[in-house]
């Protein structure tokens, strides 16, 4: 695998788990308030906590010398 293909497939795999963490927040927070569920609304900040990782990953990973 080349160098460029690594970047695009790096790139790729980041966009996807951040927009999919991002709709897991979204749906978790509904979800949670909608039925007054306490433990829905503090995953939905937790998985919020996960799209901030991903988004710190993707910026690591888009400053790496190899870039």
């Amino acid at each position: 695998m080349d160098e460029s293909e690594r970047m695009k497939l790096g790139r790729r795999a980041a966009y996807v788990g951040i927009g999919g963490n991002i709709f897991l927040t979204a749906f978790n927070f509904t979800v949670g308030l909608s039925s007054g569920s306490v433990a829905l609304v503090a995953e939905a900040a937790h998985t919020l906590s996960d799209v901030l990782t991903s988004v710190i990953t993707y910026i690591g990973f888009r400053a790496s010398p190899s870039h």
